[in-house]
């Protein structure tokens, strides 16, 4: 029965991933035709306290760190600089330990951030670094095992840092692994572009990392992405970054897209959507045109700034990711009233709404309008054993099933017919003394133990069963493409001898709790009185001349049997412990 009903209900979800396919290749189809640009929503903030390019940043918390970069005249810095995003303030901490340097990679695990690499005044290096900010302090870790490099690109996933590529002296293509908690770093796949990539950008979102854009053989730029697999070890390219190839721009992660914008002097900005593969552009970014700047996010906010365009930066900027909304498509059967207009072909309605937002973004909300039709549907012919469970309604007999089948994911009802033909095999029996019948014929037979867990029985496959000792037998049936198992029969007094007497035997109360006597028509009559349970073995013996004898078993239930022995007899009875 459940086997239908399974097989009802996957050609339910059938039905409705067909239609979800057309909807969603509708859908697509809609919102291709739209560049869509939320305006004004970036938002400027308070100036860094140092103008610099090429630098490094991540965020622990509520908190963003900036370190790392070049200033006026190429100087190389190591002052580092935290930024509240609710009091909308930078604070100088401490200097980074390492040397001044550029050309760094950052990223934080847990609560804990991590700067290393770059090229600093001795040329690239290798070393890396850990920043508590509980503690307010940097510890020195495992440097970075191929050497030095600079320009590489850094993540992390869960509880992981990765950092490949870069540039020393030749562009690379080795990537790597920090665990964090050994403080040990493991080789990866390589980056499979051959030609090696420097200065690209790298975020991660869930359990991937992206990798994108760049530079490789001196100055050639990118405009390639990449997907990159822990789980696997191993790469997969995706759809490019829109516009031109570029590199040293910025790339970040935040409420499940991925952002990349700017670099070489661009101001374009575009968000990625993992699960369509797909780019979508957005408002440019809020001052211009910029490279070499630097990003990270603190509660779903991006937060942009510092780098170079015509002159070195230290403005600073944060992205509403929230300013267009794709509503969830509205479905109607045959057709839909929405605000009194009827549509009944498949539409999107576009809205912009000015200044709604927290800063004064605009909002563009799209409302996709999917029209669906209703169907009808003849399903194969069903044969089932028994009874059939079809839309939450047995059927027992040989029927035509015409149901509404109502898709939540349509909105529309479907017409299912379907023909049923309910089979079964019989699984009564017969029983003559210790023989046991089953009443189907030309049918395929097993017999069975029921007293050991319905065992099969070896060799017994022939439609009668002759049991040879006392116990529970049944059969189970195979015709029409149907099995069933028959009910237990009990076989007794197999072993035992039942002989008649003219004695006057009595057993009283009979059924009883266990508490009962058993009588004769005089005293010396009996001799032994014996208690004997369907397998032929006694339980219990008393020998007596009494006429009348006592007996308590309140630890037994069931059918026993009573044999009394006398001189030259023996007559047999039942009870009945209840």
């Amino acid at each position: 029965m459940q086997a239908i009903e399974n097989n009802y209900n996957f050609l339910k979800l059938l039905v409705e991933n067909f239609f979800k396919s057309v909807l969603i290749t509708m859908f697509f189809v809609f919102i291709s035709p739209f560049t869509l640009f939320s305006q004004g929503c970036w938002t400027q903030l308070t100036d860094m306290p140092q103008a610099r390019y090429n630098l490094v940043s991540f965020a622990i918390g509520d908190t963003g760190y900036v370190v790392t970069g070049q200033s006026a005249g190429g100087t190389f810095r190591n002052e580092f600089f935290k930024y509240d995003p609710n009091l909308n303030t930078w604070t100088q901490l401490a200097n980074f330990p390492g040397t001044a340097r550029t050309g760094s990679v950052g990223f934080s695990i847990g609560s804990k951030g991590y700067v290393g690499t770059g090229r600093d005044n001795n040329g690239n290096t290798d070393l890396f670094w850990e920043y508590d900010p509980l503690l307010n302090s940097w510890t020195q870790k495992a440097s970075f095992p191929p050497g030095n490099r600079e320009s590489a690109t850094g993540f992390s996933i869960g509880s992981k840092g990765y950092v490949g590529m870069g540039l020393n002296g030749t562009t690379k293509t080795d990537f790597y692994e920090y665990d964090p908690l050994t403080n040990t770093w493991t080789q990866k796949a390589n980056f499979p572009v051959a030609i090696g990539r420097y200065a690209a950008v790298g975020f991660s979102i869930g359990s991937k990392g992206y990798v994108g854009t760049g530079y490789h053989s001196g100055f050639t730029r990118n405009n390639d992405f990449w997907e990159y697999n822990p789980a696997t070890d191993s790469w997969l390219q995706l759809a490019n970054v829109p516009g031109p190839a570029r590199a040293d721009a910025v790339g970040f992660s935040t409420s499940g897209l991925g952002y990349v914008g700017t670099g070489n002097q661009y101001m374009d900005f575009y968000s990625y959507d993992v699960g369509s593969n797909s780019w979508t552009q957005i408002t440019d970014y809020g001052p211009g045109n910029r490279e070499k700047a630097t990003a990270f996010v603190v509660n779903d906010i991006a937060y942009v700034g510092s780098g170079y365009y015509l002159s070195i930066k230290s403005d600073w900027w944060k992205l509403d990711p929230a300013s267009f909304l794709t509503n969830a498509p509205l479905m109607g059967c045959d057709s839909l009233l929405i605000d009194s207009i009827y549509y009944a072909a498949d539409t999107s309605l576009i809205t912009t709404v000015p200044g709604v937002t927290a800063n004064g973004c605009d909002s563009i909300y799209i409302q996709p309008i999917i029209i669906n039709n209703s169907t009808s549907i003849v399903l194969p012919p069903i044969t089932e054993c028994d009874s059939a469970l079809i839309g939450g309604i047995y059927y027992n007999n040989d029927t035509t099933v015409i149901q509404n089948l109502s898709s939540v994911v349509t909105g529309c009802d479907s017409l299912v017919t379907v023909d049923l033909t309910i089979n079964f095999a019989d699984a009564t029996v017969t029983t003559f003394q210790n023989t046991i019948t089953a009443n189907a014929t030309g049918a395929i037979y097993q017999w069975l133990d029921c007293d050991n867990n319905f065992a099969l029985i070896a060799g017994e496959t022939s439609q009668s069963f002759t049991a040879t000792s006392n116990g529970n037998y049944a059969v189970m049936v195979t015709e029409n493409n149907c099995t069933d198992t028959s009910s237990c029969v009990n076989i007794t007094g197999i072993g035992i001898n039942e002989w008649t007497s003219a004695i006057n035997m009595a057993i009283s109360p009979n059924p009883n709790a266990g508490s009962f006597f058993v009588s004769s028509g005089k005293e010396g009559q009996f001799k032994t009185i014996e208690i004997l349970n369907f397998l032929g073995e006694v339980v219990k013996v008393i020998s007596t001349i009494d006429s009348i004898t006592k007996f308590d078993m309140n630890d037994r239930k069931g059918v026993f049997l009573v044999r009394c022995s006398g001189d030259g007899f023996t007559a047999i009875g039942r009870v009945v412990l209840l």
